[in-house]
C-alpha cells in the first residue's frame, strides 16, 4: 500500500466516525498508525459559562481519566500544552529539567515528545489533537506536520459533519417523542412506495395489523375496500396528479369491531438521499381513537392552578366522562363538584364547561400525560 493509499484510508476512517454515534476512537487509532504515534488524544475544550474537556484516547498506557488528570495538573504548574488555531506544536519533554515531577512522569511511561494540533475552533469550542511518540522512536519531522495538517483539515469538516447529523439526529427523535405523547403515528411513503415509520406509535400501529401493516414493503390496509381507496390517494399523491387537493381523510376500518382508523395524508416532497432531488413523498398521520390517556393532575395543577380535587375533576372532563360518574368516582356531592367547577372556570378564565374542556385538550397538558390503551 502507497503513502496516499494509507492516507486515503485514514480520512475515509475519520469521515466515517463522522457518520455514527460511537466515539472518534476508530479515526485515532488510524491516525495513530499513520504517524507510528505510540498514543492520540482528541481535546474538546468546551468554554460554556463553566470550561469542560471531553477527551478520547487511544494508545500504549493511556486512559481517558489518566490524560485528564496529567493535564489538569500540568495547567496548573503552568506546563504549556496550547497550540494555536491550525498550528503544529512539538514539545521534547527530555529539555525539561529533573526536577519536574509531572514531566518525569511522562518519562517513566516512555515518552519523549508530543506533538498537539489545533484543528477546529470556534467562539466556544476548541478541538485539538495530541500525538506522542517514546524514546528510541524517531523524532516528528517535517513530513509528520504536513500529513498532520492535511488530516487536521479534513478532521475538522468530519467535525461539522457529526455536529449537523447529532443535531438531526436529536431533532428527530424529539419530534418523534412529541408525536408519542399525542399518540399520533406518522409515516413517510416515498415515490418507490418505501415505508419510513416516524416513530414509535407508527411502529406498533403496522405490527398490529388490523388496520395498516405492511405487505412485501408496502404501505397496506387491512380491509379491501379501504385499501383501494388509500392506494388510489398514494398514487396521486407521489405522482404529483393530487391537484389543488394536496390533503386526504379517510377512516381505514379494522378487522376487529374497533372503531375505523383516522387517518390523514398530505402531498409533500422530500429530498432523495442518492439524487439530492426533491421528489413527491406523502406524509400521513394516523390516531386511534380507541386510546385514551391519563393527564398528570400535578401537570394541571402547575398550569392552571387548580387545586388537587379540581385537578382531578378536570381530567374526567378532558376524558370526556360525564360529570355524576366523575363525581361518584371522586366520592363528592353534586354540589362539591359544581364549587370545584366554578372555582376552575375562574383560574382559567372561561365561562362555561365546554370552553374548559376544549381549553384542557389544547393546552400543553396532553404533552405530559400517560397513555392508556383500552382492552
Amino acid at each position: 500500500m502507497t503513502d496516499v493509499d494509507s492516507l486515503h484510508d485514514v480520512v475515509a476512517a475519520i469521515y466515517g466516525c463522522a457518520c455514527v454515534d460511537d466515539s472518534w476512537e476508530a479515526a485515532l487509532e488510524a491516525i495513530r498508525d499513520e504517524v507510528d504515534g505510540s498514543a492520540v488524544c482528541l481535546r474538546i475544550h468546551e468554554m460554556r459559562g463553566v470550561s469542560r474537556d471531553y477527551l478520547t484516547t487511544v494508545g500504549e498506557y493511556c486512559t481517558d481519566d489518566a490524560t485528564r488528570a496529567w493535564e489538569s495538573r500540568a495547567e496548573r504548574q503552568s506546563i504549556d500544552t496550547e497550540c494555536e488555531l491550525g498550528a503544529v506544536r512539538i514539545v521534547n519533554w527530555s529539555s525539561f529539567g529533573l526536577e519536574n515531577g509531572l514531566v518525569n512522569e511522562l518519562k517513566s511511561f516512555g515518552i519523549s515528545e508530543t506533538l498537539y494540533h489545533c484543528f477546529a475552533k470556534s467562539d466556544r469550542t476548541s478541538f485539538s489533537l495530541a500525538i506522542t511518540r517514546n524514546f528510541g522512536d524517531r523524532s516528528f519531522d517535517q513530513k509528520d506536520i504536513d500529513k498532520i495538517r492535511h488530516l487536521g483539515r479534513h478532521f475538522s469538516h468530519a467535525v461539522e459533519l457529526h455536529e449537523k447529523h447529532f443535531r438531526h439526529s436529536l431533532a428527530g427523535h424529539h419530534q418523534a417523542a412529541a408525536l408519542d405523547q399525542l399518540n399520533i403515528a406518522g409515516i413517510l411513503v416515498d415515490r418507490f412506495g418505501s415505508v419510513i415509520p416516524l416513530n414509535q406509535t407508527a411502529t406498533d400501529l403496522l405490527d398490529t395489523g388490523d388496520s395498516l401493516h405492511l405487505c412485501h414493503g408496502k404501505l397496506t390496509a387491512a380491509v379491501r375496500s379501504c385499501n383501494i381507496r388509500l392506494q388510489d390517494i398514494l398514487k396521486k399523491v407521489i405522482s404529483g396528479r393530487h391537484g389543488e387537493n394536496a390533503t386526504y381523510a379517510l377512516a381505514i376500518e379494522r378487522r376487529t369491531a374497533q372503531r375505523p382508523l383516522g387517518v390523514v395524508i398530505h402531498a409533500t416532497t422530500t429530498k432523495c438521499p442518492v439524487s439530492n432531488r426533491m421528489e413527491n413523498s406523502a406524509l400521513i398521520f394516523a390516531r386511534d381513537p380507541e386510546t385514551s390517556f391519563e393527564t398528570d393532575p400535578l401537570l394541571l395543577q402547575k398550569l392552571f392552578a387548580f387545586t388537587p380535587a379540581e385537578a382531578n375533576l378536570a381530567i374526567g372532563l378532558a376524558k370526556g366522562q360525564p360529570l355524576k360518574e366523575i363525581e361518584d368516582a371522586l366520592r363528592i356531592r353534586h354540589n362539591t363538584a359544581r364549587a370545584h367547577l366554578r372555582a376552575m372556570f375562574s383560574k382559567a378564565d372561561v365561562t362555561r364547561q365546554a370552553e374548559l374542556v376544549s381549553l384542557l385538550t389544547n393546552s400543553v397538558a396532553p404533552l405530559g400525560r400517560k397513555q392508556i390503551t383500552r382492552n
